[in-house]
């Protein structure tokens, strides 16, 4: 299956199977062919990482296994810290 349409600045789930329901991702970053994402959420809900995810074919997952991130600053921080819930 394709990947859904997705821009930058919105909010996508980052999943680990398809019956886990998620975590909270904002996308910074599209790749040409829409199946790579770079997005920012919060690691143990307290610090804001930056880190590439893909497209399964069924939903979006961190494209590598263990820690892959960097730290996120300034606005772009304050931006995950707020979450989707504004």
């Amino acid at each position: 299956m394709n990947p859904p349409k997705v821009n930058i600045g919105d909010w996508i789930k980052i999943q680990t199977d398809e019956k886990n329901p998620g975590i909270n991702g904002y996308v910074f970053n599209v790749s040409p062919e829409g199946d790579r994402l770079y997005v920012g959420y919060l690691q143990n809900n307290v610090k804001p990482i930056k880190e590439p995810v893909c497209w399964t074919g069924a939903f979006w997952k961190f494209e590598y296994d263990g820690p892959n991130g960097s730290y996120l600053k300034g606005s772009d921080a304050e931006v995950v810290k707020k979450g989707p819930y504004r």
